[in-house]
């Protein structure tokens, strides 16, 4: 009686232990290939290995990754990746091998967790501007799947009594340039002079002031005065900077006429300046630019006598001239186009090519002397010829110079009638 309860028993424990080892799995199991890691064709483990090693290779000398936060970019190239090789081996062997009850499992692939590492150190000068230890995870998660795409960073939230604006330069005085405007205020229904506020016409100071030009324009702040540049600027977009001088007296000045004041917030990575103002929530305005009537620059030679002859050198390369037309354009909630106006028109005048040339002109080959005399002999001979000929063409002898006679043709003289 006992023997026929055993094999249901031995049945049910079997059953109850393939459930909850089934249900294990699936618990620990990625929940995609993915989530989970880095994915290869199925063969034997020694080739598996060398086409991870090969997957590895090539993955870190593509080309960099490019890490996008609010208002800025910046690359992180592949290649500073570290990556255990032994330790990916054993995740794969890990893999390879699945429990028996899983036999579904068994397919022509296997995905398994690469181990890489980053450097703290190289996302070090952007920590004001993300999240290092997150952005760094991310990076690795990219890393661990040899995934080719880029990492945008979301923007943080905003509340909404505030409305962020952002613009963002690139200069080598950028840290400089966020330094004049790190706690800069504008206070409720006041004027702002950059010249009173911040008195910096140096390179840092241009690019200050046209990083704060672009982010009135996109508020509700009045321009009253703004200067443009001669040349186009190489820190910014042309039509978008703004010209300071202590000296010539060209100040950005501008009016804020809301209820809340503006504050402006700067930061520098590397050479991008980034610029945000903060204030009371406003329409949305986007900037355009429409470029036009291109003029091709002169070229101007000037010559000198310290080059050799034929010696040309360029002192200057020319660029082309063009007018600028900048349009703010206001939004509607539906991001529908409600009214866009002009706020400048200005001509950028073209620079001319200057190239030195030699004053020296180049020598001249020397042409072969003509022989003169066969020349002359030769037309001698030629005329003699002819004359000969003419002759015997009338049925005359020609007449030959008479040596004695100097060369000139012997006459002959009348006979004499002798009287008989």
């Amino acid at each position: 009686m006992v023997k026929k309860f055993i094999k249901p028993v031995m049945i049910f424990f079997s059953a109850v232990l393939l459930i909850i080892s089934t249900v294990t799995y699936l618990s620990n199991r990625p929940i995609s290939a993915a989530d989970s890691g880095f994915t290869i064709e199925r063969d034997h483990v020694k080739e598996m290995k060398i086409n991870t090693a090969h997957a590895i290779a090539e993955w870190k000398s593509s080309g960099p990754i490019l890490v996008s936060f609010p208002g800025g970019s910046f690359e992180v190239p592949r290649s500073q990746f570290e990556f255990d090789i032994e330790q990916s081996y054993q995740a794969l062997e890990n893999a390879i091998h699945t429990p028996w009850f899983a036999f579904w499992e068994r397919n022509d692939q296997v995905t398994f967790p690469l181990t890489a590492e980053l450097d703290d150190t190289y996302l070090a000068d952007y920590s004001e501007m993300i999240n290092v230890e997150q952005t760094k995870e991310q990076l690795l998660m990219l890393a661990e799947r040899l995934v080719y795409q880029d990492l945008n960073q979301d923007a943080p939230e905003q509340t909404a009594a505030s409305q962020p604006i952002t613009v963002q330069l690139s200069s080598v005085q950028a840290k400089a340039a966020a330094d004049l405007l790190s706690s800069l205020v504008i206070d409720a229904d006041s004027q702002f002079s950059f010249n009173s506020m911040i008195a910096d016409d140096t390179e840092a100071g241009l690019v200050a002031a046209s990083a704060l030009y672009q982010l009135f324009l996109q508020s509700d702040a009045k321009i009253i005065e703004r200067h443009a540049a001669l040349q186009p600027p190489s820190y910014t977009k042309p039509g978008f900077e703004a010209s300071v001088s202590l000296k010539e007296n060209k100040d950005l000045k501008i009016y804020n006429p809301t209820d809340f004041s503006m504050t402006i917030e700067s930061r520098s990575a590397g050479d991008q300046l980034s610029v945000a103002l903060i204030t009371a929530k406003q329409p949305t305005y986007i900037l355009e630019r429409v470029q036009s009537d291109i003029v091709k620059p002169r070229t101007i030679k000037r010559y000198s006598n310290l080059l050799e002859p034929g010696e040309e050198l360029q002192l200057q390369k020319g660029s082309d001239g063009y007018q600028v037309e900048v349009y703010r354009v206001e939004l509607a909630s539906s991001e529908v186009v409600e009214e866009d106006s002009r706020v400048t028109k200005q001509f950028y005048a073209p620079v001319p090519t200057i190239i030195e040339v030699s004053s020296v002109a180049p020598a001249q080959s020397a042409e072969p002397a003509v022989n003169e005399t066969e020349d002359q002999t030769d037309i001698t001979n030629e005329e003699s010829n002819q004359d000969q000929n003419n002759g015997n063409d009338n049925g005359e002898a020609g007449e030959q110079p008479d040596s004695k006679n100097n060369g000139q043709p012997t006459v002959k003289k009348p006979e004499e009638n002798n009287p008989k």
